[in-house]
């Protein structure tokens, strides 16, 4: 009997031993718990048979010894995992140190019995034909390791059943198991010790139970928790999900797919006929394993994108698969407003221009046989309007000016709006009648008649030769042929011709050779020097120009206008300023440091790029001070950039004068003086480009509107300067009237860089 329990035993714990190393290659957070109980039941019927094996008394108590002792370490195992388990928090802060303290105690106490004999004793008895040892211990040093291992068991009781108590239904599995495990366990350990047995055969279940504690925690109920998380997962999901077996046979819906196709109970029949019908109409299931779906919900169209996976079991053989539908009713709702918000300007409910040029770029690709005609319409002195009358009147008069142009166009025309007060049409040739357009434009004219001022809207017209062309160059020759009429106020319409034809192609390469011009260094920079009252150099102005390849020379006054109408100024402006940081390093060098640069900044350029980190990059990369640069902003391109363009350039211009840049007001008053920007932001210079009047009516009022301008100028803080000084006489003319700073052929034409080095800074 003693053989082959102990032959039984071993066999446990070879399994045992196995079930260690499988324990050790998962990754759960138990297994650590777990190993540290198997592995003191390992130790523990280890030293149980080696203690039925031999014949010495003295092993056999040492056996018995670490028997017993192991018990601690097992029970303490157990709390901590049981702890850990059902996740409740250690009672006292100390408790994990004063557990580990007293199991030590206990297991030396039973350790040293091998020694002092003072918990039990070894004695030989007769048992089935052979002999094996018993123990004796009613002693106070074992009872005192039965109360302490008992007290231990019932703390992992306590824990369980509160835990079974605090949790939900859904788990209370986990814990009746284990409490029916332990159950077992101690109920067969206090039979061996009360019914002094002869053999613990509770041993066994020892095993059992790290058998069941292993597995439970660490397969079993994992795998079954995971499934019916799944499914509850799957009812609370906000999306209908549909199952199938093999036989394209609906098994499962979650609530969401039961409300959708309205099924109660297990009745999946209509789910499986939609869904079947469905891959019928596509064919089978698409490579994309995904389709879209329309289903009427609520007396409303839904649109559904219908997801498909496959289902396999480990061999790669089919189980079945499951479908998850997405409602994309909201998202495409919310892509078309968008997508119409990108395509159309918000005022008058037009195309905007990016959309403009898309459509009928197609147009003319689906059919380039047909003649169509670009109309541009612009009208004069917007701002002023909107200065007199208000926003909301010049808003008024753009939507009424749309509205007559949708009235106008018809199938195979298209109408936007380019930006601020200028409109465009593609509109077949034929279809055109350039008296009827100018009748129907002409019913804006009078909206503001009550108040003795006329709108007067002008047109270009042009006609389009080559499909090839862009858009976008099609519309600028429109808007040059408008050009043509825009201070003509009785000839509102204008054709594009063919010296305007000449001039956009000098533009056209200008534009198309811009990025190869600059490669090869053909922009060069001509310094415009600037004066103080005592014609003292005070710096220059920069102005760039092009020396094509075949030598000829585009000035500044060319280019600008030219990069600024067609969106490139930016490039221009980017690559001048770049240039000119390299003429004030070159002056650095020669130890100037103390004039500086004033450089073009468009509106356009606040638009397209991050101007004050690249100023800012660029004079980091120079060396230089922002006191070295002068950023002059055009009066009449910047009140012209629009409102969300104008607002963005303000901000930007506040943060570059907090910088410690310099910031000019360039050509102010040159067409008209919109004070608005001067309320806007505090310039640091206001230049003025003077008229030089020849009639006495106009001399006589030019000084008193310059000593008032002048006035305000010195009330806000506002150096003014001048840049067209012809003459002596003009430069003491406007020093007399309080003019700070003077530029003009009265000093000097301007220079390349290397004749103003040469003529102001030869000295050095």
């Amino acid at each position: 009997m003693k053989s082959i329990f102990s032959i039984i035993t071993l066999i446990l714990t070879a399994a045992l031993i196995l079930l260690y190393n499988q324990i050790s290659k998962k990754k759960h957070p138990l297994t650590k718990p777990v190993k540290r109980i198997v592995f003191c039941a390992i130790i523990a019927v280890s030293a149980y048979v080696l203690e039925l094996l031999v014949d010495s008394e003295t092993l056999t108590l040492f056996f018995h010894s670490v028997y017993c002792a192991n018990m601690d370490f097992m029970l303490m195992a157990l709390f901590f995992f049981v702890k850990e388990y059902s996740d409740q928090k250690i009672l006292i802060p100390a408790e994990k140190w004063f557990i580990l303290i007293l199991s030590c105690i206990d297991g030396i106490n039973i350790l040293l019995n091998t020694v002092f004999r003072h918990a039990f004793t070894a004695e030989l008895s007769a048992f089935y034909g052979s002999t094996i040892y018993i123990f004796h211990s009613n002693t106070l040093a074992f009872n005192l390791h039965l109360i302490y291992t008992y007290l231990l068991v019932l703390s992992i009781f306590v824990i369980l059943i509160r835990s079974l108590v605090q949790t939900s239904r859904f788990y209370r599995r986990r814990y009746l198991y284990l409490i029916a495990i332990l159950l077992v366990v101690v109920a067969l350990d206090a039979v061996y010790v009360f019914a002094d047995m002869k053999i613990d055969f509770s041993l066994v279940f020892y095993l059992f139970g790290a058998f069941a504690i292993a597995h439970l925690s660490v397969v079993f109920i994992p795998k079954e928790l995971i499934s019916q998380t799944l499914l509850r997962v799957m009812n609370t999901m906000a999306n209908p999900v549909v199952c199938f077996d093999v036989t394209k046979t609906c098994i499962y819906a979650n609530d969401q797919a039961k409300k959708l196709f309205k099924v109660t109970d297990d009745n999946f029949e209509p789910i499986s006929k939609f869904f079947n019908d469905e891959i019928r109409k596509n064919n089978g299931i698409p490579a994309s394993h995904n389709w879209y779906s329309v289903l009427l919900v609520d007396s409303e169209i839904a649109n559904f994108d219908v997801h498909y996976t496959e289902l396999k079991d480990t061999n790669g053989e089919g189980l079945g698969y499951f479908f998850t539908m997405y409602n994309r009713t909201e998202d495409l709702n919310n892509f078309a407003r968008e997508q119409y918000r990108a395509n159309h300007d918000q005022l008058t409910k037009l195309y905007n221009q990016d959309f403009f040029i898309s459509r009928v770029t197609q147009m003319i690709e689906n059919d380039p046989i047909t003649r169509r005609l670009i109309v541009c319409c612009d009208i004069k002195d917007f701002m002023m309007i909107t200065d007199l009358f208000g926003v909301e009147t010049s808003n008024d008069i753009l939507r009424r000016l749309a509205d007559l142009l949708q009235q106008y166009c018809r199938s195979g025309s298209i109408v936007a709006r380019l930006e601020g007060d200028r409109f465009v049409m593609c509109i077949p040739k034929n279809r055109f009648n350039e008296q009827s357009f100018v009748d129907k434009v002409h019913e804006v004219n009078d909206m503001l008649s009550g108040d003795g001022f006329k709108v007067h809207i002008h047109t270009g017209v042009y006609e389009v030769a080559d499909p090839n062309q862009s858009v976008a160059s099609m519309i600028a020759c429109a808007m040059h042929a408008v050009s043509q009429v825009k201070n003509d106020y009785f000839n509102k319409l204008a054709w594009y011709d063919e010296e305007l034809t000449k001039r956009t192609l000098r533009e056209n390469r200008i534009i198309n050779k811009l990025d190869e011009n600059i490669l090869n260094n053909r922009f060069f920079l001509l310094l415009d020097p600037q004066f103080s009252r005592d014609k003292e150099l005070l710096g220059c102005e920069a102005k760039i120009c092009l020396r094509e390849a075949d030598g000829t020379v585009i000035p500044h006054e060319e280019l600008v206008p030219v990069l600024e109408q067609y969106g490139h100024i930016h490039r221009l402006d980017m690559h001048m300023w770049e240039l000119a940081c390299n003429v004030l390093k070159n002056w650095r060098d020669l130890g100037i440091t103390d004039k500086y640069i004033s450089i073009p900044v468009s509106a356009r350029d606040f638009y397209y790029i991050d101007v004050e980190h690249r100023l800012l990059e660029i004079l980091d990369h120079y060396n230089l001070d922002q006191t070295m640069l002068k950023l002059s902003i055009t009066e009449t391109n910047l009140a012209s950039a629009g409102a969300q363009p104008y607002e963005k350039s303000m901000d930007t211009i506040r943060r570059l004068q907090k910088q410690g840049f310099t910031v000019e007001i360039n050509e102010f008053a040159s067409r008209f003086s919109s004070f608005k920007v001067l309320m806007d932001f505090t310039a640091d210079f206001i230049c003025l480009t003077m008229s030089w009047p020849k009639d006495e009516e106009a001399k006589r009022k030019s000084p008193i509107i310059l000593d008032a301008f002048v006035d305000i100028a010195n009330k806000m803080n506002i150096t003014v300067a001048v840049r067209n000084v012809p003459t002596e006489q003009k430069f003491q003319f406007l020093r007399d009237h309080g003019v700070s700073v003077f530029q003009g052929s009265y000093f000097t034409q301007p220079l390349t860089g290397e004749e103003f080095r040469e003529k102001y800074f030869s000295d050095m």
